[in-house]
């Protein structure tokens, strides 16, 4: 492989790889607001299944 090449090809998938993390930490904080809600709504539906069954 020509070393050119190659040195984009990693730089691609280094900012590839800031873009998804970018984006799961966006998701994280996004995720991080909701957790203790879903958390509890969470626990909620499992406390219904272990009465049901």
């Amino acid at each position: 492989m020509h070393p050119n090449v190659l040195k984009e090809t990693k730089y691609y998938s280094v900012t590839v790889g800031h873009f998804f993390t970018a984006i799961h930490n966006l998701k994280l904080l996004f995720l991080n607001s909701r957790r203790f809600h879903l958390l509890h709504d969470l626990k909620i539906l499992l406390a219904n299944r272990t009465s049901y069954s």
